[in-house]
């Protein structure tokens, strides 16, 4: 008997987009969530195949419906995930006392990232002692060329890695978004 070799890339594509839907819900900040409608033209997806999708997810409480706005979100079974990776990772054993004394050091914010190109994930983080601070959610994942940690992230990282970011498109999040190739890399330069 001979075991076939596991291929290096797993090509389901309805569990991409599955898993799409989920990495988009995990974006919205408002806790609202977004309609089949939000989440199809978001994702360039059929509203049937999210419709599709949507379902296995609801019935395994990883996403749930809002029952006043028939919106999506995530639900608790993300929280479990999440607070099972957390108690691996352990950012309070491992990074803490590095985070408070930078944040002591700077009087400002600081996070602990991982880097999920094109996005930068915050693992954990300690708050400024100002009252006016930048607000940050652990677990939430912000785009690397509007952020300054992922702008320091791309600034030492290889041109594939800039590419990906490139590719995935630089939409202006505010009046100051650096969204052409040309200014993020002269960015990424002075950085």
């Amino acid at each position: 008997m001979t075991i076939e070799t596991a291929t290096p890339r797993n090509n389901s594509a309805s569990l991409r987009k599955a898993l799409a839907i989920l990495q988009h819900l995990g974006d919205d900040i408002t806790g609202e969530g977004f309609t089949i409608t939000q989440i199809a033209a978001a994702l360039d997806l059929n509203k049937s195949t999210v419709t599709r999708l949507i379902q296995p997810l609801v019935e395994t409480a990883f996403v749930e419906q809002a029952p006043e706005t028939s919106a999506y979100r995530l639900s608790w079974q993300t929280a479990r995930l999440g607070q099972a990776y957390l108690a691996g990772v352990r950012p309070d054993r491992d990074m803490q006392n590095t985070l408070h004394a930078l944040s002591q050091q700077t009087m400002e914010t600081v996070h602990l990232v991982r880097a999920a190109t094109p996005h930068v994930v915050y693992i954990d983080k300690v708050d400024s002692p100002h009252a006016v601070r930048m607000f940050s959610r652990i677990g939430s994942t912000q785009p690397m060329y509007s952020t300054s940690v992922g702008k320091c992230i791309l600034a030492h990282a290889d041109e594939s890695t800039i590419q990906a970011v490139l590719e995935a498109g630089m939409p202006a999040r505010t009046s100051t978004t650096i969204t052409t190739e040309k200014a993020l890399r002269e960015e990424l330069a002075r950085i």
